[in-house]
């Protein structure tokens, strides 16, 4: 499993068609981790938009962009190079999304791609991202 917390964290809201992310609440940890490996494409730093303050890396080898957002502070900038546990943020809450292209109309299952359970409860506990 490829969580963004390390120890254990919550699933507080599922994937669906209709919420295209899982929303996440660490337990053990506020630190942040990038799933993948890859490059920042942007960061929004400052609570402008719905989503609060996101990370958005592009993953190596792939057309797939990964959302971390509602962070409570962002540690990368654009281009920055991130390995899978870089910290990005911090944040007792992360909402977590994954877009073919970065197209909204495209959105892949972040739970497919990470192992996280696409249930509500408690996960982790390993360590493991």
């Amino acid at each position: 499993m490829r969580a963004p917390f390390r120890g254990r964290f919550r699933v507080i809201r599922c994937y669906s068609a209709a919420h295209p992310q899982l929303a996440l609440a660490g337990i053990d940890s506020t630190a942040v981790r990038s799933t993948v490996r890859g490059y920042v494409v942007r960061t929004v730093r400052e609570d402008a938009s719905d989503c609060g303050r996101q990370v958005v890396i592009r993953r190596d080898g792939s057309e797939e962009y990964y959302y971390f957002a509602e962070l409570s502070a962002v540690c990368v900038t654009p281009g920055d190079r991130v390995q899978r546990g870089t910290v990005i943020g911090t944040g007792a809450r992360c909402r977590c999304a994954c877009r073919r292209n970065d197209d909204p109309a495209q959105p892949e299952s972040v739970s497919l791609l990470s192992g996280i359970p696409n249930a509500v409860g408690v996960f982790g506990g390993s360590g493991r991202i």
